[in-house]
């Protein structure tokens, strides 16, 4: 129906908790063919001040806070920007008598996203809308869920993937979605196609 109306925004209620996999989600269906974006308002509204735009720098995810950005603006809200950086899994490291395993590679690829997403976001055009950034670490949808309740509004992008792909693989938007206590835009952009 939102294809064939032309729907700016697709607003859907709290999500009902289901078991594990979760294969029948009524908001994942929607995440993953809506033409535009997508609120989810898992409660009752209320005024929006601080929105949270987690980024990864993907394309997609500055698209998303561009409309967080254009958001806050007509809202009079601030954003924090948050990029969570998950440590890659090396393999095993030993430390014997002071040497040093992997963990220096670790280290360096932090240090690199790190300074891009400073780089990134000093760069961008926030249009004089009040703004913090935030460089955590971890699982990337547990650090949103962490700290949702600072915020009134999470605005994020997402893939679009599919039911079985989404279970399979895992989608940030996808949990935050399900797991947020406050409103999420999640914004998909069709453009992007993936192959699974």
């Amino acid at each position: 129906h939102a294809r064939t109306s032309h729907a700016d925004l697709l607003v859907l209620g709290p999500h009902k908790k289901r078991g594990l996999l979760d294969l029948g989600s009524t908001a994942r269906g929607v995440l993953a063919h809506a033409p535009r974006g997508v609120w989810v308002q898992p409660d009752a509204p209320r005024p929006v001040k601080r929105i949270l735009a987690p980024v990864d720098l993907s394309p997609d995810s500055l698209q998303a806070l561009a409309t967080a950005r254009d958001l806050a603006h007509v809202l009079g809200a601030e954003i924090t920007a948050v990029l969570a950086f998950a440590p890659p899994v090396l393999g095993a490291s030993t430390r014997v008598a002071g040497v040093i395993g992997p963990d220096y590679v670790v280290e360096r690829l932090r240090r690199e996203e790190k300074a891009q997403f400073e780089q990134v976001l000093g760069e961008f055009d926030w249009r004089g809308v009040a703004h913090a950034t935030r460089f955590e670490e971890g699982d990337p949808s547990e650090a949103v869920l962490k700290l949702q309740d600072a915020h009134d509004l999470i605005v994020m992008g997402t893939h679009g993937r599919t039911a079985l792909s989404a279970a399979l693989l895992g989608s940030v938007a996808n949990v935050v979605v399900r797991s947020s206590r406050v409103p999420v835009l999640a914004l998909r952009y069709p453009c992007t196609s993936f192959v699974f």
